[in-house]
């Protein structure tokens, strides 16, 4: 009837993985054919994260008493998320790693790809018929003394990159809209449900959390937690109880359950 039942989480397996590894093995070859025959085309690239910004994150990290290399190496990167997968606050900071990266798009240069780890990456292969790789198949593919002018190209390139942003950002809406009525009956059960929740940020007037179970993300304000009074400890980045001395800190896994929706 147009309402959400209850939220599962999809989880991809080994042969997901290993198409999926195909797909970007046929993006690759296509893009490092393109720059040898010198034509031009659109690539898919990811640049590299701000320097201020990593330096902000890796201070977050040091701050952690964890010992982090110079982030702008990418085996310094490699090397800090294995660490971090082994460790109970490792997936809060990682959450804050992805923050700082930069958005992908479409660009007539061939920047490389540093998600992906590639230096010749663009989208050829086509499971969701993107308008992108129609332009590449048309690169790769046509006949002596065809050329595709540059100029229409870097357009093409601008237009799908903010179209791309657009549609997005209405998937995320669409998704939230659905979300929202769904929390909004929660609201007014009788027994709203209770999830695991994990801190992602500490401020002085609450803390963030990540509910995997919803696939969001939400606020628990200092307003919200009734059993005593909380005091920001700004160089530990942590919540303390006056009273009961109890303490809220990145990484926490803790409980939650819906309190309000805002729904303007």
């Amino acid at each position: 009837r147009g309402r959400v039942l209850r939220m599962e989480k999809v989880e991809n397996d080994v042969s997901h993985q290993l198409i999926e590894e195909c797909m970007l093995l046929a993006n690759e070859a296509v893009a490092g054919r393109l720059m040898a025959l010198n034509r031009p085309a659109l690539y898919r690239i990811h640049e590299p994260p701000d320097d201020k910004r990593l330096q902000e994150y890796r201070e977050e990290v040091l701050s952690h008493h964890i010992q982090c290399g110079n982030l702008s190496n990418r085996h310094e990167v490699q090397r800090l998320l294995e660490k971090l997968n082994h460790l109970p606050i490792g997936q809060a900071l990682k959450i804050g790693f992805l923050k700082s990266l930069m958005r992908a798009r479409y660009a007539v240069e061939p920047l490389g790809h540093y998600g992906l780890a590639k230096k010749k990456y663009t989208h050829f292969t086509s499971p969701i018929r993107r308008y992108a790789d129609l332009v590449v198949h048309r690169a790769l593919f046509q006949q002596p003394g065809q050329r595709i002018a540059l100029q229409s190209l870097k357009e093409v390139a601008d237009h799908i990159s903010e179209t791309e942003r657009n549609s997005d950002d209405a998937e995320r809406d669409s998704r939230d809209v659905k979300m929202f009525a769904f929390l909004n009956a929660q609201l007014k059960s009788a027994q709203p449900t209770r999830y695991e929740a994990l801190v992602t940020d500490v401020r002085n007037f609450g803390f963030f959390v990540d509910v995997t179970g919803l696939g969001m993300s939400g606020l628990v304000p200092l307003s919200g937690l009734s059993d005593d009074f909380y005091q920001f400890d700004i160089a530990r980045g942590q919540l303390t109880g006056r009273r009961t001395r109890r303490v809220f800190k990145l990484g926490d896994r803790v409980e939650v359950q819906i309190a309000k929706v805002d729904t303007f």
